[in-house]
């Protein structure tokens, strides 16, 4: 019913605390997030399974599964092609405009937060059933990498570069 993600405490000092933390941004700014906590000493984060709903599974799957890669892929590609193109054809008509809207607004979260590990992995869609209606996943992996790695570039590329976009790139990718 739960995830429990727990770090090695030398290697990434007060992660838990800080995805913690990127979680509670997420959900102010609107976005689905699955219930989660905080260990009370810090170190461990617990998220509810958003893929479990009333006792049965949700199906799920991330864009690498979508994009026919493997694991070994997922920092492969461009967030234009295999994250918005793909979720456009893969949405539900019905959820399509949300989703994408809701897409967006990750992605600008991602950005805002320099969260350089926003890869194919923690992009995913959720549906009941294998031909019905689906949607994007509520945001269940974000955080800032630049604590552990400074300057650390983006996951995948936005018009053929890691860089980090700036206004203009972002309108350009709005209106795309």
């Amino acid at each position: 019913t739960h995830i429990v993600k727990l770090w090695e405490e030398n290697e990434f000092p007060e992660l838990a605390a800080i995805e913690f933390f990127c979680l509670q941004v997420a959900k102010q700014f609107g976005l689905a997030v699955p219930r989660l906590e905080l260990s009370d000493d810090g170190g461990a984060l617990i998220v509810e399974r958003f893929d479990l709903v009333d006792g049965k599974y949700l199906g799920f799957e991330d864009f690498c599964v979508l994009n026919a890669l493997g694991t070994a892929d997922k920092y492969k590609g461009g967030y234009e092609a295999r994250v918005f193109r793909r979720l456009r054809e893969f949405a539900s008509p019905d959820d399509a405009a949300k989703s994408l809207d809701d897409l967006f607004r990750l992605f600008l979260l991602n950005c805002a937060l320099r969260n350089g590990d926003a890869h194919l992995k923690n992009f995913g869609i959720t549906y009941r059933e294998v031909t019905g209606s689906a949607q994007l996943a509520p945001v269940y992996d974000i955080v800032t990498t630049w604590p552990y790695v400074p300057n650390d570039p983006m996951a995948l590329t936005l018009d053929g570069s890691t860089r980090w976009p700036d206004r203009k790139g972002l309108i350009r990718l709005a209106q795309t």
